[in-house]
């Protein structure tokens, strides 16, 4: 089903010719490796203190820019280098007490990525690395009842939304917010750091943290490297790495550059790139240290939805397409009554399709996909109109400093991101259906009719709309470490302690496209400009069989303007409802950390403080009601658009978090570990919650983790890891059924607090000035979500030839107190309310047919507060989208190191995730079962020295996905059962060529 572009011969050709190459070159020989012991034990060094010291190791060789000992710039305590890393295992980390620590003696939950393993597996984004992470599910909004996946429309989305352990998590640059797409062209180390890490930061998501270490410039030893990687679907990707000694041991300068040009399996999606990042290191002391880094670059790509067309044709295909020839005809429905204005992007023309006939699908009132053979899922649904542009920079300044016994880093950060979109209705989905009149009506008139010259085709129509975001963040640090070392009996004490103050700011404007007059007031409905009756909706009819034309319209061409008697109208964007956003977030941070070792480094303990004092500034809305505004006059704004207007909200929060975690070693080989800690969640600034419609706080989030760790042969060369973790995110805003795009949720009962205030006002009991203050609006709801499971992770290299890495986990995710905040809200306001209306017998029943409370008459009403919470509450249980087991394994054998096989190695994995949890029955309550996922992927490594062993050219074969199995899995079924609601698409057999040259 799915074709490839990549000339396997090519591959071929190139790796031949670098065998043959190496073989009529008689010096070309790698460096002798250090003679292996028999026994194992001193091959690798051990990395906890109850070991002695063990020759060093020399590692295989490595992929780029990888430092051997003499090379090694002297950092400081906070960081950990990437040279100590062997293999597939890591010595150590810093995610665990900010103080560079050996993973042996680390009770958090911490997984890092080597260098070795990205460059095996060939990833090149933080995409593709968690394809390969333990206990991570990409996030397309399945774990909710809505499954649209908006962010894959949105401007605000930078990197891939995944979750970790079921729960939302992040990626971070420097262990500073990073509003910068990932990218691994400048990444010298990656670690994911599970559940909620007081340490890492006192704000962000309790499923976890992503964090990439950005490449220093070095100034022992100049080199290059330059990559060139090829691959199916016109993938282009060249990169450089170049290290320049200035004033060796005092001053070098790094420049790391990006170009990616690349398409994608389904047409109609892109992703180009281009990034430049040079760094600077000075030394001008023998105790300090300097670190200079900037990146610029721009992003474009696509916007998409990961599945095919919704299905509104199948049962006119079925019925022989018959043409309209009134109501009852089999296949065919209608619009509803009010205005639909159609823009067709194929001639231009323009009309009304107001009451209109179109065709319907099989499961008309049942919401479903097309089948494939009508909308193959290799098209993207959104079309060459769909793009997201990002610029960002990013700059950052370390002072390293050695006072004495204290180690001092003082830092300042900054990175900003302006992205555009231009995409689709971010809540539907695009529709194909079929046009079956024979005449179009005339635009401004209500009976008049020309010929349809696209009778009986097929077409998709959407309304789009713009987004536009800026980020920008600016962090300042102090840190500060000093260790105590009070003999064999007290023990040794690392102490590191920690300042910062950060501000964030985040501007959003998201706005739909409607038609307004010359004076810029809306067609139809000008109070509420926004309204679906002055949309603009964007059509495209398609060419049957020629799939690449099925997508709904292009936002990129100017919608045809039209006349209705004297005035003209045109289309612009206006503010989706209360959708502008602007915040400013300022948080002083203080965090302290003790790392302890104890009899004789047995026992190790940690612990961590830290708190923040976050004051947070919400911009306010309000409708731009004067007609002589210079906004709306020079057509910027639209008559009562929503605007930002300089009113600000602030509210203030001082949460604290903490961390507390010990390992203890029983013997050289086994060990066990605990951890408990907390954080507090990054503020939601797009949700509105009771009891006073205003931001939600900080969600805040605990875990605790424990198990132990296993070195087989006592010398780090197979280790594993086991851990039981029990992970919660408390008070939560995350489910909002009507979107964020509207500033009252319907579906939470939002509009039925409305009515209840408007009939009160109307029956005389409360003031317009009373309606007025003690309305409120809410789009969001709050809940908890606890996760428990199981996670192991095995890391071995148990000779010089192989090299493995695997890791399995298991989920259990539930969602819990769902709308704690809502039911809380109206049991306190409803009994003023009825006191109110003593004596109002036709009031009183109002707000119990809003409500929907037990005195109601029809306790059944599905239009009732109490009645959507508890459908809401079915919905939203919270499995749906998880897959609770998953694993997957790497490994990799180099073959003999001579002849013909010298510098070649060959790997692959295997990678599995369980069948998801679709939902829930209504009845019995069992979850729904989806369908398991297996790939398999391979790769073979040629390593060769050339021009007289003064450069290595390395060429790399990658192939994901060998087998091509599993492209579509059924992510959700339609409620009948019927057909599919959603699917899950993954990538087809992907193959890549990467050749290196490393001098």
């Amino acid at each position: 089903m799915f074709t490839q572009s990549f000339p396997v011969g090519i591959i071929l050709a190139a790796f031949l010719l670098a065998s043959i190459t190496s073989r009529v070159q008689a010096q070309t020989v790698l460096p002798a490796p250090a003679a292996e012991n028999a026994s194992s034990s001193s091959a690798l060094p051990v990395a906890t203190g109850t070991t002695p010291p063990q020759t060093p190791r020399t590692s295989p060789a490595r992929p780029a820019f990888s430092s051997t000992d003499d090379e090694i710039v002297e950092m400081s305590v906070f960081t950990v280098q990437a040279q100590d890393d062997y293999g597939y295992q890591a010595a150590n980390t810093t995610s665990g007490s900010r103080l560079k620590t050996s993973l042996k003696d680390t009770a958090a939950s911490i997984s890092p990525f080597t260098a070795e393993f990205l460059s095996d597996i060939g990833a090149t984004n933080l995409e593709e690395m968690l394809a390969y992470a333990g206990n991570v599910e990409m996030d397309v909004e399945d774990a909710k009842a809505g499954f649209n996946f908006p962010d894959g429309r949105f401007a605000a989305t930078t990197n891939s939304p995944f979750r970790m352990r079921g729960m939302n998590a992040s990626a971070t640059r420097d262990y500073v917010d990073s509003a910068v797409p990932m990218d691994f062209y400048n990444a010298e180390r990656v670690e994911a750091a599970s559940g909620p890490n007081s340490i890492l930061f006192g704000l962000g998501n309790a499923g976890g943290t992503i964090v990439a270490t950005t490449k220093r410039a070095q100034f022992n030893r100049s080199r290059t490297g330059i990559t060139n990687l090829l691959g199916s679907w016109n993938y282009e990707r060249l990169t450089l790495d170049q290290n320049h000694v200035l004033i060796r041991g005092k001053l070098g300068l790094r420049l790391n550059a990006l170009y990616q040009n690349s398409d994608h399996w389904r047409y109609w999606q892109f992703n180009n790139q281009k990034r430049i990042n040079p760094a600077l290191v000075i030394k001008p002391f023998r105790a300090t240290a300097i670190h200079l880094n900037y990146e610029r670059g721009k992003m474009d790509n696509s916007t998409v939805v990961p599945w095919n067309l919704q299905d509104q044709v199948t049962a006119w295909l079925d019925a022989g397409r018959p043409l309209a020839t009134g109501a009852g005809t089999a296949g065919i429905g209608s619009y509803n009554t009010a205005n639909r204005y159609v823009f067709v992007d194929n001639n231009g023309a323009i009309y009304n399709a107001r009451g209109e006939y179109k065709a319907v699908g099989l499961h008309a009132s049942d919401t479903s996909l097309c089948p494939p053979e009508i909308s193959p899922y290799e098209y993207s649904s959104v079309g060459p109109g769909g793009q997201r542009h990002q610029t960002f920079e990013s700059w950052s300044a370390i002072i390293e400093q050695r006072a004495g016994p204290v180690n001092i880093e003082f830092g300042y950060f900054h990175n900003n991101n302006d992205v555009t979109a231009l995409s689709p209705n971010s809540g539907g989905q695009p529709t194909l259906t079929a046009d079956p009149n024979a005449t179009i009506p005339l635009i401004g008139s209500t009976n008049q009719t020309a010929p349809n010259p696209n009778v009986g085709k097929l077409y998709v129509d959407m309304p789009w709309f713009s987004d536009e975001v800026s980020i920008s963040n600016d962090i300042v640090r102090l840190t500060a470490a000093h260790t105590l070392k009070l003999g064999k009996w007290w023990g040794r004490h690392n102490i590191a302690a920690l300042l910062e103050h950060s501000v964030n700011e985040r501007t959003r404007h998201w706005k739909s496209e409607i038609y307004v007059d010359d004076s810029n007031a809306a067609i139809n409905n000008t109070a509420t400009p926004e309204g679906d009756q002055n949309q603009v909706f964007r059509r495209h009819y398609v060419t049957e069989g020629d799939y690449k034309t099925y997508y709904a319209g292009d936002g990129r061409i100017p919608a045809a303007g039209f006349n209705i008697g004297d005035k003209h109208y045109h289309s612009t964007f206006v503010s989706r409802d209360k959708a502008n956003d602007h915040t400013r977030q300022s948080i002083d941070s203080c965090m302290i950390a003790l790392q302890s070792y104890w009899l004789d480094s047995r026992l190790v303990t940690t612990l961590g403080w830290r708190t923040d004092r976050i004051t947070l500034r919400d911009e306010l809305e309000s409708r731009l009601a004067d007609p002589a505004d210079p906004r709306i006059l020079s057509g910027r704004a639209t008559l009562n658009e929503w605007v930002l207007d300089g009113s600000w909200q602030t509210q203030k929060y001082k949460p604290e978090s903490h961390s507390l975690g010990g390992v203890f070693h029983f013997t050289r080989r086994l060990s066990g570990f605990y951890n408990t800690s907390t954080n507090r969640g990054t503020p939601r600034f797009d949700r509105k919650v009771l009891p006073d419609g205003g931001l939600p706080p900080p969600s805040s989030g605990k875990s605790q983790d424990c198990g132990i760790m296993v070195d087989f042969l006592g010398n780090d060369r197979c280790f594993l890891r086991l851990t039981r973790y029990d992970t919660e995110e408390m008070n939560d805003s995350s489910i909002v059924p009507n979107s964020a795009a509207t500033n009252s949720s319907a579906l939470l009962g939002s509009t039925n607090l409305t009515r209840i205030y408007a009939a009160l006002l109307d029956a005389g009991k409360i003031t317009q000035a009373q309606y007025d203050a003690q309305l409120v609006t809410y789009n969001a709801g709050m809940s908890d979500v606890t996760n428990k499971g199981y996670e192991a992770e095995f890391i071995a290299n148990p000779t010089r030839s192989i090299t493995i890495r695997a890791t399995y986990s298991y989920s259990d995710r539930e969602r819990t107190n769902l709308f704690a905040e809502i039911h809380s809200y109206y049991a306190r306001m409803a009994p003023q309310w009825f006191a109110a209306a003593a004596g109002d017998q036709a009031l009183t029943d109002t707000i119990y047919k809003e409500l929907n409370s037990a005195a109601n008459e029809n306790p059944n009403n599905e239009n009732g507060v109490y009645k959507k919470l508890d459908n809401q509450s079915l919905t939203q249980r919270g499995g749906r989208g998880s897959r609770p087991h998953k694993f997957n394994i790497t490994a990799r054998y180099r073959l003999p190191d001579k002849g013909m096989f010298r510098g070649l190695a060959i790997g692959g994995g295997a990678r599995y995730q369980g069948a998801n949890i679709m939902g829930y029955d209504e009845d019995t309550g069992d979850a729904q079962w989806g369908e398991a996922m297996y790939f398999f992927d391979t790769f073979l490594t040629c390593r060769r020295r050339i021009f007289h062993n003064k450069a290595t050219l390395v060429l790399q074969l990658n192939v994901r996905n060998v087998t091509n199995n599993d492209l579509v899995v059924l992510g959700r079924a339609n409620a009948a059962k019927t057909a599919s609601f959603r699917v899950y698409l993954n990538e087809p057999r992907n193959i890549r060529l990467t050749a290196t040259i490393n001098f």
